[in-house]
């Protein structure tokens, strides 16, 4: 697994590119301990507050909610716990311990709190319910339903709530945490993953980052529904429906690790997906648009063993009930056992340049393929298809330009250990016979293009020894406005 390791590696590695921009002002520092802790604490560093729970349920935070409700467009801010202890800018940090559930409603801060582990803790809570709520920062944190007395549930452990009465939420970010059902999913059996696996991420509300962050033995990964979310360098190891979901305009989803999907038809009905979208419009699913989202050096892998009991037939990159409008699809190594590599059914506009897309096993179902067909009758439109290495192509609809790609049949004659290694042979055909033409400044592994003669074609520019973090943006979020987000 040299190329799953190396680019895990690389994704936590780029967290200097981007953290700053979400970084509060300098305010005071607070402290939560479980074991040391008491109710009667002040927060301070040698007479901490026991739980993050209690913090909130006490009233120890000012924030801010809703004049009046239901909210509305329009409506002031007025303040929540007025003169409590942490303020707008202030830091909760964490020692180790169970720290119950956090759960906010109505938190609008005027600048950002943040909560955090002491370095070297690994603080713990059974789920977040971030509903109604902004300028909140979350970072090394252990979440998990088995972190709490009693028998496991199934939950949805990172949700970031639009309410409907409370009032939209925007301008979160949760960092460099660990979210999983159980530590240890390997005795489970079907039953298990459907029934009992909770989901890791639910993303309603704008603006929300999610970063470094590694999500595993859950039932789906990271669902977003909001818009211009940042979904960047998180690894998603082991899940029973989709790994991740985009649904909302503007969302970037680069860098992320999904692998090891349990658990297929006909024990589950839900067609496994690494990464899902649909439009949803005023005639239901499928009749609207999902406009403006970046897939960029993703790495989706069906499974790690192929001969696993439970093996799932992954659908990699699957856009079904378009319409697809102005997408850029880039740098994505996809290694699946389904036709479905890379589908975007009704494109329109965009991008589909340098992606890798080879078979996890052989025979059928497969080999996956990169396709771009009609939705409803409604052809997919003027895409540029471009630079890909894959076992297969299905191309149709107007304005189709297609060049430079190769069909792989011998994956051996291209790639170093195929099909989880996919840097390419000294020999590979591939190698500077691409085109520069839109194709991206930087390869799956942030390596500058070219470095021959020309720009290779698929993923991975070869490179022997390069290891490099590209200078350039991963999707700063320092643009993202503060005022009200809906």
């Amino acid at each position: 697994m040299i190329l799953v390791s190396t680019l895990a590696l690389l994704g936590l590695g780029a967290t200097g590119l981007c953290c700053g921009a979400t970084s509060p002002a300098a305010g005071e520092d607070f402290f939560v301990d479980p074991v040391l802790g008491s109710a009667s604490g002040d927060g301070s560093v040698d007479n901490p507050w026991r739980t993050l729970q209690e913090v909130v349920e006490d009233g120890l935070i000012e924030t801010r909610h809703w004049e009046s409700l239901p909210y509305q467009p329009g409506l002031a801010l007025i303040p929540v716990n007025p003169g409590a202890p942490v303020q707008p800018g202030d830091t909760l940090w964490l020692r180790n311990g169970f720290h119950g559930t956090l759960s906010l409603q109505g938190a609008y801060n005027a600048a950002p709190i943040t909560i955090a582990a002491v370095p070297g803790h690994h603080p713990q809570l059974d789920r977040v319910l971030l509903s109604a709520a902004q300028h909140w920062i979350l970072r090394g944190l252990s979440i998990s339903p088995s972190h709490a007395p009693g028998p496991l549930s199934q939950e949805t452990l990172f949700f970031v709530e639009n309410h409907g009465f409370h009032g939209p939420s925007w301008d979160i970010t949760l960092d460099d945490s660990d979210l999983f059902s159980i530590n240890d999913a390997s005795n489970w059996g079907a039953s298990e993953w459907i029934d009992l696996a909770s989901s890791g991420l639910r993303i309603d509300g704008d603006r929300v980052e999610v970063r470094n962050c590694r999500i595993r033995n859950v039932r789906f990964g990271i669902s977003v529904g909001g818009e211009d979310a940042r979904i960047r360098s998180n690894t998603i190891d082991g899940f029973s429906a989709d790994g991740l979901r985009g649904l909302g305009d503007g969302g970037w989803f680069e860098y992320n690790i999904v692998k090891n999907s349990f658990v297929g038809q006909p024990e589950d009905p839900n067609h496994d997906d690494g990464f899902q979208s649909w439009s949803v419009g005023s005639g239901g699913v499928g009749t609207g648009e999902v406009r403006d989202v970046v897939l960029r050096g993703n790495i989706f892998i069906n499974n790690e063993d192929p001969d696993h009991p439970l093996f799932s037939t992954l659908q990699g990159i699957g856009c079904f009930d378009g319409l697809f409008v102005d997408w850029t699809v880039e740098n994505n190594l996809v290694i699946v056992d389904h036709w479905h590599g890379i589908s975007l059914y009704g494109m329109i506009g965009g991008s589909i340049i340098n992606n890798t897309v080879v078979d996890n096993r052989p025979g059928s179902p497969g080999p996956p393929w990169i396709r771009t067909t009609d939705h409803q009758g409604i052809p997919s439109q003027d895409v540029v298809i471009r630079n890909n290495l894959a076992t297969d192509y299905s191309f149709s609809g107007t304005g189709i330009v297609d060049d430079h790609n190769i069909e792989v049949t011998d994956l051996e004659a291209y790639f170093v250990a195929p099909p989880f290694d996919l840097h390419l042979r000294a020999e590979a055909p591939a190698i500077d016979t691409g085109s520069s033409l839109q194709a991206p400044p930087y390869d799956a592994e942030r390596i500058p293009r070219p470095q021959g003669d020309a720009i290779d074609i698929g993923a991975l520019e070869w490179c022997p020894g390069c290891l490099f973090f590209g200078d350039f943006e991963l999707g700063d979020s320092s643009d993202w406005s503060s005022s009200t987000g809906n």
